[in-house]
This record gives structure tokens, sequence and C-alpha cells, in this order.
């Protein structure tokens, strides 16, 4: 199986200014983060990063110390007395960057994806900042995740920067967004059909636990283009074998959804909605589910695709761990620190997923129409099925 690739781990440790030092008397310029410099040798406010250096003052006495955070001391004044040290480098700021969304120097980001900064450990001060991109900027209630949300979409092969505002000062990293979103060269062709794999996204939800369930995810979604009108679309969704994603399983029914928002082409999203799948001949509902994707410029593939929505995990006990207990699967999430929440019928069985950045290819075969598990001409099992009649 494959499972996707992390991203790229930036550390970017702030550095902390310099002050003068020459024959002026000037004071010594504020640490990374710092506050201003003090006036006759006071020290600097306090900022992010600590309080700024101490500079001489007029008479030749040595400048206080700056705060933590601050630079080398201020600068020595026309007698050669040297200012006062300024403090530390980072202050108490041990704060990294473990991880950025998209990568430094990623080529491919999406242009309607959020920017993120994962940090090691809580700052409240942190924000970020997108050059020439109006946005809002969250930070997790950890306090360890910034997410900065744009206005309106980015444009596709696009160059950016993004600033992480913290208290080890203002890394940035540059991007470039991928193609996707540019204008159609082609129309977009009804029996269309493209495999959707779960494996190719990063899991947001249940938070670190998405590797466990993508093991249990060897079936691809196969989404088909039924009708193409003006700003909507209608889709056709069904389950691709496990040992052949690209080819539909026929003993699994199918499920058309019309109304898909096309406005925005070639972007399109699904829901919220209340869908329901049949698999592995157990019963499966997902709660206000969500779909949205780009589709490229040829249509070839579908990018940036986000599937989200909240699924009854009941029946998942029998069809995951091969356990009859309605319990079972959040019994499992528990040991994660991921709980189930109440579902709307009642009771705590309802798990959140959210997979975004998924990728769905183009494949040869139309998906077609299945009205009733294990009932058609192609299921091996329909043979077997009383109530099959073909």
């Amino acid at each position: 199986m494959r499972h996707w690739v992390g991203l790229f781990v930036v550390a970017l440790v702030a550095a902390g200014c310099s002050g003068k030092d020459d024959n002026t008397g000037d004071t010594g310029l504020a640490g990374n983060g710092g506050g201003l410099p003090g006036d006759n040798g006071a020290p600097g406010g306090g900022g992010p990063g600590g309080g700024g250096p101490g500079g001489a003052d007029d008479t030749g006495t040595t400048g206080d110390a700056g705060g933590p955070g601050g630079g080398p001391g201020g600068g020595a004044d026309d007698t050669g007395t040297s200012g006062g040290p300024g403090g530390g480098t980072g202050g108490d700021c041990d704060v990294e960057i473990d991880d950025t969304i998209p990568a430094h120097g990623a080529s491919d980001a999406y242009y309607r994806g959020d920017i993120v900064f994962e940090l090691s450990d809580p700052d409240p001060t942190a924000s970020i900042s997108v050059g020439g991109v109006s946005g809002v900027s969250v930070l997790s209630d950890d306090q360890e995740t910034v997410t900065f949300t744009p206005s309106a979409p980015l444009n596709p092969s696009t160059d950016y920067t993004a600033t992480l505002d913290y208290c080890g000062g203002s890394p940035a990293i540059s991007f470039s967004t991928s193609s996707l979103g540019s204008s159609p060269v082609t129309s977009l062709d009804e029996g269309a059909t493209y495999a959707l794999d779960f494996t190719s996204g990063r899991w947001v939800e249940p938070a670190g636990v998405g590797s466990i369930l993508e093991a249990y995810l060897e079936a691809s979604m196969l989404l088909s283009v039924v009708n193409v009108s003006g700003a909507s679309l209608d889709m056709r969704f069904g389950l691709g074998l496990e040992e052949d994603p690209e080819q539909q399983d026929f003993c699994q029914t199918t499920t058309e959804l019309r109304g898909l928002d096309y406005s925005d082409a070639p972007y399109f999203q699904l829901g919220p909605a209340d869908l329901e799948l049949s698999i592995g001949g157990v019963e499966l509902e997902f709660l206000d589910f969500m779909l949205s994707g780009t589709f490229a410029s040829d249509y070839s593939y579908i990018g940036g695709a986000v599937f989200a929505g909240s699924i009854d995990t009941r029946p998942l006990g029998e069809l995951l761990l091969g356990e009859d207990d309605p319990d079972a699967v959040c019994d499992l999430m528990v040991g994660f620190g991921v709980s189930c929440v109440e579902c709307p019928g009642g009771g705590d069985y309802c798990l959140s997923v959210v997979i975004q950045d998924l990728v769905a290819e183009e494949i040869r075969d139309e998906l077609e129409r299945v009205g009733q598990a294990d009932c058609h001409d192609e299921c091996p099992d329909s043979y077997d099925n009383p109530d099959c009649d073909l």
C-alpha cells in the first residue's frame, strides 16, 4: 500500500540583530522580536522576543543591559565607553517550526489550500501573513498550529511567500502553486470517470490516526460525470475492487448525486449531504458528506480534493475489526486520544473524517449504475442471491 509522503520539516530559527559599535554613542539595535532601544541607557521595551538592548548614554556611562531576546549591547559613545550588553539571542522562546504546508520550495501547492505552520510548542503570539494576499490567520486551541486561509483562491502557477511572526522571529517560506485552477483547454465529457485514491491525501481528522484507518481503505471511490449543465454537475459514485482499484466492484451499489456546484469551474463542490454506501454488505452512512476538487485543465485528473464528513461507526466494527460490537471502533479511537461524538439519531458513535489533497486519476471504463447489491451480470455473487432477478 502506498502511504502518503510526509511534508518536509522546516527548522527556521531567527537570528538576533547586532548593535552598532562606532564613536557616535548611538544605541544598539533591538534583537529580533525585541522592543525599541531605550533612551540614555534604559533597556528597551518588551516585544514578543523580550526587551531590546541598552544603549550608551550621552555621558559615556555604560548603558543598561537589554532584555531577553535583545541583540548585542549598545554602541560605544564618543568617549569609547561601551554600551551595556544585550540580552540572549532568543530569550525564553524555545519554539521551533516542525512542519509547514506547503513545504518550503514546493512547486505544486494547491491554489485553494490553506497555509499551515506546525509548531513544537504553544505560542500565543504566532500568526501568518502572505505577501500580496488578504486572509485570516487562526491559531489552534493548543496554540501549536497556525493556519492562514486566503480570502480568495490564490492564482495558479504563481510564486508566493508566507511569513510566520512568532516568539522566535519572522521566518518565511516560499512556494509556487500548481497549474490546477487554470482555464480548461477542452470540455468535460459526460461519462468521464475517476478513481479517488484515499491513500493519496493528507488525513486531518481524526488527528494522529489517519495511517491506521488508511490501512483498511484498500478500495478506491469511483466518480463518474453523468451530466454537465452550466453551473452544475451530476455525478455517480461507486467503489473499485480491492485488488484492482480502477475496476468497478459490480457487487456494490452505486449512488447518484445531482446538482453539484460547478459555478466556479474547473472547481466543483458536493454537499453537505447525507450519503449511504454499501461496502462488503455493510451499509455505511456518511453524515454532512462533502467532496470538492478541481479538474485539471485537460480533465485528465482531479487534484486538491477534500473528502469530509461524519461516519456512523457502528457498522464498522464488523467490517474493519471483525467484531459485532457497535462500540468497537470508538473504543479503539479512545486509545489514540480521539473521541466519537453524538450522531443525529443519538449515541456517541459518529467520527469526524477530513482528508485533504486527494488525487483522482481518470480511468478508462465508465462507472455503470448498480441499483441492487450482489445483483449484476459482472458480480459473481449474484447467482447465489435469491433476491436477484437478472
